[in-house]
This record gives structure tokens, C-alpha cells and sequence, in this order.
């Protein structure tokens, strides 16, 4: 029989009472137990005793079935792999986004950055190939290259087939798709592994609402244009808040008829998102918009469902490197990627930055006011969502309130 060791180092722990709560950091899975059981781990580990053997130790027969049983779960939720190790300390990237701009032609109400025309491009051609270089040398599976809209840069196909030329995984082109021309198609196509496009509607007038007339006809018609090349790696995707879940269905089916991939994104108030949050929010103590529904079924529901700051890493337009694209504070910084050397691979690697301390600090697991909360290791798993509760006392407790609705009959 095969050895099987707790992970403890892995594991996010909330105790309640007789019962204690064990999630898996890497892939969010979490089982409940009996504190009796959790005891026996404890003992486990601090002897560094496999979990097997622990279960030998119980004499009554229906504890000892009971036991191995515990095992089983822990072992299917991967508390007890060495993989869960090498994935807790960055044996590989899974994704890194890059904005060679800030720049945007269009104005969408909920822009997280607040892009528009008058940005300006901070990195000339060879400083942004340096950074595909330098991205290079991390070895992420996945190079989003995103905004702003990238396609506003002049030497965008320069940047593209460089990135092409030179990094081996996956290139996913994140983008409004209003600059997509005809002629260039094949280009973009030949170049990437997927198109992620923003619609934010079903139809002309839901999405002109949001990013202005004409977008819908010209995005359709690229989308269709594209895939009559042979290229069906699409996805469509949508901000929701009250004023258009209702559209939902409706978004979905577009995708369904187009053969393309439907994703739904929960509106936050950041950015522009600031001024336009009556229209997506009815709470104004609410600083995103929760649709319920998506909690309605037990197994959906994961513990740090954010991999940021864990094995995913994003660029601004400054080359400037954060754990997440709307967490650009200059407290939360990492380093420069054109300053990317030996040293700081070693210390991304080993997580040995002060900024991933401030950065797990935003987790309620290891905050001081959720110490004692039933519920913390499921409640704003986003930490950019967190970092503004922080700033204010009333948001805080409002969402505190929330999830504890939401989460609370699950558990």
C-alpha cells in the first residue's frame, strides 16, 4: 500500500466547533470532518506519519473503516500528492497577461482600467520584445495578450509574430475585435491558440448600451469571417450586474449558435466601474454584483477559487508586474519584467516576495476580523474585490452579511 502523507502546507483549515473544514489551496476542492479526525491528521503530521498507519491505530472496527474512509476523501481531493507541492511553489506558470497598451477605442461603462484614446504607449517595439523575452524565460503555458486594446498598437503584428516566433506555449489575443480587418485575419489566426472577444450583449441594442453603436454587427461578422478560415477557438464574454442578467440566456444562445464559447463575468466596481455602478448594482455597499444562482449547486462551490498570486502573473503597459491585472497598486508591485534576472525567477519560484505576504493577507482565511468566521475560507476569494473592503468599513461588513447569507446553508 502506497504511503500517504498530508499535505499540511497545502491545506487552508477552518475549525467550527466539533467539525473543521479542509480545503486544498491549488485546486479548491474541501471536505468537512469530525475534530476527532482532524486530531488524528494533527498527529500525523507532527510525527510525519503517513495517514495509513494512523488508521491502524484505531481498535474499534467502525472507527477504523470510518477513518480510512477520511483517507480516501483526502487523497481524492489531493491533500496527500507531492504535486500539490510543486504547484503550491511555482513549478510552473500557468498564465501570464500582458498589456502592451492602455490605449482603447471604445468606452465601455465597466472598465476595470479606465482605458481610453489618450493613453500613452509607455514600451517602444524592441522594449515590448524584451518582454516577450523575459516572459519567455518564466516558461508560462499560456501568454494572454490583452489592454486596453492591443490591436490600437501600430506595431501589433510585429509584437504578434514575435511572440509567435519565440514562445512555445498557448497565445490568447484578448480584444474588442472592432480593429479586425479582413486582410489580416489569416495573420491573427495563424498566430494565436484562441480569441477572447468582449460583446457584452446578445443583440444591437444590448450591446451598443454598453460599448456603442455598431459593435455588435462589426464583432458577428469577424467572428463569423474568422471561423470560415477554420478557426473555432472563440470565446464571447459579458459583464452582468442587475441591469442585464436578465440577458443571460439570451448571450448564451448566441453562443450556441455561433459555435462559439459563452463567458460570464461579475461586474466590479473599479475603474470606470466606479461612476456607472448604480446601473449594475443595487446595494451601493455592494462593491461587485453576486449572481446567486451561481451557488445554487454544492459541488460549484471551491475555496480560493483566484489562482492569482499562486501560478498566474500579470504585465501592465508599463512592464510593470503585479500578481493581478486589477490589483495595480503600487504597494502590491512586484518588480519591473525589463529588470527580470536570475534572482527574481528564484524568488517568484519560492513565493519569496514581501508583496505575496500583502497579497495572502487580502485572503479572509488569514485575516484577524474572519478568524472566527464559519465561512471564511469560501467568502471573497477575489482579493482585488477584498483590498476594497478593506478601505471601507461599511463595504466590509455589508459583504460580510452577504456571503454569510449565500454560504452559510451550504455548510
Amino acid at each position: 500500500m502506497n504511503k500517504k502523507y498530508f499535505v499540511d502546507c497545502a491545506c487552508d483549515k477552518s475549525i467550527n466547533g466539533n467539525e473543521v473544514i479542509l480545503g486544498n489551496k491549488i485546486n479548491g476542492r474541501w471536505m468537512k470532518i469530525p475534530i476527532e479526525c482532524y486530531k488524528a491528521i494533527e498527529y500525523a503530521v507532527d510525527n510525519n506519519i503517513a495517514l495509513n498507519d494512523v488508521t491502524e491505530c484505531f481498535l474499534d472496527l467502525s472507527d477504523k473503516k470510518y477513518f480510512e474512509k477520511i483517507v480516501e476523501k483526502i487523497d481524492s481531493i489531493g491533500l496527500t500528492s507531492s504535486e500539490v507541492i510543486e504547484k503550491l511553489y511555482w513549478s510552473e506558470i500557468s498564465s501570464i497577461s500582458f498589456s502592451p497598451t492602455n490605449k482603447c477605442n471604445l468606452k465601455c461603462d465597466y472598465c476595470c482600467s479606465d482605458s481610453n484614446l489618450e493613453e500613452k504607449d509607455y514600451l517602444n517595439t524592441e522594449q515590448v520584445k524584451k518582454v516577450i523575452d523575459n516572459i519567455v524565460r518564466l516558461n508560462p503555458k499560456r501568454l494572454v495578450l490583452t489592454g486596453g486594446e492591443p490591436m490600437l498598437r501600430k506595431d501589433f503584428f510585429e509584437i504578434l509574430e514575435y511572440a509567435k516566433v519565440n514562445f512555445k506555449g498557448k497565445i490568447i489575443l484578448a480584444t474588442n475585435a472592432t480593429l479586425i480587418q479582413d486582410k489580416d485575419i489569416d495573420n491573427i489566426t495563424n498566430n494565436i491558440y484562441a480569441l477572447e472577444i468582449s460583446l457584452d450583449g446578445y443583440d444591437e441594442e444590448s450591446c451598443s448600451k454598453v460599448r456603442g453603436n455598431g459593435v455588435f454587427e462589426k464583432v458577428i461578422n469577424v467572428v463569423k469571417k474568422v471561423q470560415s478560415r477554420g478557426f473555432d477557438n472563440i470565446s464571447l464574454s459579458m459583464v452582468v450586474g442587475k441591469n442585464n442578467e436578465k440577458d443571460i440566456e439570451k448571450f448564451e444562445l448566441l453562443n450556441t449558435e455561433l459555435g462559439t464559447k459563452s463567458v460570464i463575468r461579475d461586474f466590479m466596481k473599479i475603474g470606470r466601474g466606479l461612476k456607472s455602478s448604480k446601473e449594475y448594482i443595487s446595494n451601493e455597499l455592494q462593491n461587485i454584483y453576486i449572481e446567486e444562482k451561481s451557488f445554487y449547486d454544492k459541488k460549484d462551490i471551491l475555496i480560493n477559487k483566484c489562482k492569482a498570486g499562486n501560478n498566474q502573473l500579470s504585465i501592465n503597459h508599463k512592464g510593470d508586474v503585479y500578481p493581478c491585472p486589477i490589483l495595480e497598486y503600487d504597494e502590491l508591485k512586484m518588480f519591473n519584467i525589463l529588470d527580470l534576472n536570475g534572482s527574481i525567477i528564484e524568488n517568484i519560484k519560492k513565493r519569496n516576495m514581501k508583496v505575496y505576504n500583502k497579497f495572502d493577507d487580502l485572503k479572509p482565511v488569514n485575516m484577524d476580523e474572519c478568524r472566527t468566521c464559519e465561512i471564511k475560507l469560501f467568502c471573497t476569494s477575489c482579493p482585488a474585490r477584498m483590498y476594497g473592503l478593506k478601505l471601507n468599513r461599511q463595504e466590509f461588513e455589508n459583504n460580510c452579511r452577504e456571503m454569510k447569507e449565500i454560504f452559510t446553508p451550504f455548510l
